[in-house]
């Protein structure tokens, strides 16, 4: 019995068959990668090394190698920073279609790994993911993407910093010639050499954005542009935000309630406390509405003294028409006695 087994595989070695079940792959039809009916040339994308703000395309291939047709083939995204378009949503069998892809790359940095997520039918719901791998590291690169100054208290003059740099082995050196400042609001900046304590590999400059005069209150949102001696990188836009605002901080200055029925009553919530920072007390708090149409209430947030809930309720009595009201909300503050939530919204009546 032992010698007809070896005669078998003798004979199989020599006809060149498997030894095990299935045809044997071919380098020219390599295995399909994906689920169900639908095969996909690939299943990752790596763009490789670029650079921060670049535009770029990869193209995936699927085909149906089943019996049936496939159909309802949807492309969703993880990221905003990237859209999919796909040349067919319904493929017959043999048929073939292409995803193609644009990812704009923005102000990340180094390694990034998104994945895209293909549903489909075939004789079930089927679901593929798609990797998409870069390492932004070309060029000149911010670090962080911005200036953000954060919370920052009216009266003071907040500063703030950036890296602009390269990796050895990968960008350029560079240099920075100028930089245009906004206006009058900041100091003059002389670039600073920098170096990454945690990766010496990552070279470059710092800039440090000192304002020159307090800037007003609400949202500051302006831009610098670098000018550099890299050839592919010659002028660079720097955003410089920050959220300015008074020592008592209200999360919703600006409450609208919409169109409410007349009879119905409706609840709106802000969170109140000192501005980060400011090192203020805020004592005893009130609230009330300018026209006494709003009912109000200040609620402390357990746990965390100094914050405060202020619930505004249109009752159900008000008239219709405009709302148009203003809260007071007064704390022992000083210079900030009363600070305001305007309040808008239109009642109507039902017919």
């Amino acid at each position: 019995m032992r010698g007809a087994r070896i005669a078998i595989l003798q004979l199989l070695l020599v006809l060149g068959l498997p030894l095990l079940g299935g045809a044997p792959a071919s380098a020219e039809d390599p295995a399909p990668a994906g689920q169900g009916d639908l095969a996909w040339d690939r299943v990752e994308y790596d763009f490789g090394s670029v650079g921060q703000n670049q535009e770029l395309e990869a193209v995936f291939t699927y085909t149906n190698r089943g019996e049936t047709t496939v159909s309802d083939i949807r492309a969703q995204p993880d990221c905003g920073c990237y859209g999919l378009m796909l040349s067919d949503t319904i493929l017959g069998p043999g048929e073939s279609g292409t995803l193609k892809v644009r990812f704009r790359t923005l102000t990340f940095i180094g390694k990034v790994l998104k994945h895209a997520r293909v549903q489909y039918e075939d004789k079930a719901p089927r679901r593929v993911k798609l990797g998409l791998q870069m390492t932004v590291d070309a060029g000149v690169l911010l670090e962080p993407s911005r200036v953000y100054f954060g919370e920052v208290v009216v009266g003071t003059k907040p500063r703030g910093e950036i890296h602009l740099q390269h990796r050895d082995g990968r960008g350029k050196p560079f240099r920075i010639t100028k930089v245009h400042l906004p206006d009058e609001d900041f100091e003059p900046i002389t670039p600073a050499p920098y170096t990454d304590p945690r990766d010496p590999k990552w070279k470059g400059w710092t800039l440090t954005f000192q304002f020159a005069r307090v800037p007003p209150q609400g949202v500051y949102s302006k831009h610098a542009v670098v000018e550099t001696d890299h050839p592919d990188f010659p002028r660079v836009r720097v955003s410089l935000t920050a959220n300015v605002v008074g020592k008592v901080w209200i999360q919703k200055p600006r409450l609208f309630f919409g169109l409410i029925a007349r009879g119905e009553t409706r609840t709106l919530k802000t969170l109140v406390r000192p501005a980060l920072g400011s090192g203020v007390r805020l004592g005893k708090v009130s609230a009330r509405s300018r026209k006494g149409v709003l009912k109000t209430e200040l609620v402390p947030v357990p746990g965390r003294p100094e914050h405060y809930t202020l619930a505004i309720t249109l009752p159900g009595n008000a008239k219709a028409g405009l709302l148009d009201d203003v809260i007071e909300l007064r704390t022992q503050v000083d210079g900030e006695a009363v600070t305001t939530v305007d309040v808008r919204g239109r009642v109507f009546e039902r017919r």
